[in-house]
């Protein structure tokens, strides 16, 4: 002990004195110390940093708060109570600070019952592939470039043997059946996509068609699924029934043919939201084409990537026109 502190304890009888005596004039720096933590940690936002670099900051200011507020260890019932809705307030507060680019994803983990913990929420994300990391590492690209692989072979499920070489081509529904071929695009970079749909009849004639853009997509899946949603909703609503759904997306055509099925993924409810509506209008089926069955609706969700709202066609567009025609001839 120096000299300057000696002076202040002299006059204490014992060393509970001293104790007593040093934590009231010293313990005020801790004090400061946590109010300039809880500040930084209040101010953490994402804003220009890539998501890892926003949580790596954030989990070292908790990590400092943590140190700094030390307590005896407690083991009652609400010991478990009083973690956990410490670990939701911090999920809340990684979730509020990401940009608006991740709006999506962030409305999906906060729809979770129970929300995930803060990890899990990172790691979430972080699979997902939700990132705009624009100072991402070799490391995040090559990481990226398998989810990439990785999703295309998913969504096809492509079949390596002999019949898959058959090019399927597209077909009109039975007499008085509407078919609704369905797609969608998605651009991984900038997590953005566009869905497109075109209606015809059992004489191959054109209906009505559509499509819009979106932002704040997680995935392929993602935007396939969407498209179907859409599609069904517009049938709906203009009477477009009986139909057929058709989708070159195999696992969501599985996904949406399990009517019993509990989908855990960040995506399950979209999924049940589906379900719901097909249940509801048991004369719209879904079923699962190959994309060269399917190119009209890929014409379409590509050119709708221009689009911020979502656009209608009741006669064919002058860019549709080629598909629309090929594929007259080959009925």
């Amino acid at each position: 002990m120096s000299k300057q502190i000696r002076k202040l304890v002299v006059h204490c009888k014992d060393a509970r004195s001293v104790w007593l005596e040093l934590q009231e004039r010293f313990s005020q720096t801790n004090t400061v110390n946590l109010f300039n933590i809880e500040t930084a940690i209040h101010e953490c936002v994402q804003e220009g940093n890539s998501v890892t670099s926003f949580f790596t900051n954030l989990k070292a200011l908790w990590d400092e708060k943590d140190a700094l507020c030390t307590s005896t260890p407690c083991t009652c019932a609400a010991a478990t109570e009083a973690a956990t809705a410490l670990e939701t307030q911090r999920t809340m507060k990684f979730l509020m600070g990401l940009n608006d680019d991740y709006a999506a994803v962030r409305s999906t983990i906060i729809g979770i019952d129970p929300l995930p913990t803060l990890n899990k929420a990172y790691a979430m994300e972080r699979n997902n592939r939700v990132w705009n990391d624009k100072r991402g590492s070799a490391l995040d690209t090559v990481i990226a470039a398998m989810s990439r692989v990785q999703e295309f072979r998913s969504v096809t499920l492509i079949n390596s043997s002999r019949s898959a070489l058959k090019i399927q081509k597209w077909k009109p529904p039975p007499a008085w059946t509407f078919k609704i071929n369905v797609d969608g695009s998605f651009i991984n970079h900038n997590s953005c996509g566009s869905t497109g749909f075109v209606v015809r009849d059992f004489l191959g004639g054109f209906i009505a068609g559509g499509g819009m853009s979106f932002a704040g997509i997680l995935s392929t899946e993602h935007m396939e699924l969407m498209a179907c949603k859409h599609a069904i909703l517009f049938a709906v609503t203009n009477h477009f029934v009986p139909a057929m759904i058709e989708t070159d997306a195999q696992v969501v055509a599985q996904q949406l043919l399990q009517q019993s099925a509990f989908n855990l993924s960040a995506l399950g409810r979209i999924y049940d939201e589906v379900r719901i509506l097909l249940h509801n209008h048991p004369t719209i089926k879904v079923q699962y084409v190959r994309r060269t069955a399917n190119i009209v609706a890929h014409v379409m969700a590509s050119n709708s990537k221009q689009f911020s709202s979502e656009t209608f066609y009741f006669s064919v567009p002058s860019f549709l026109q080629t598909a629309v025609a090929a594929e007259i001839v080959q009925v």
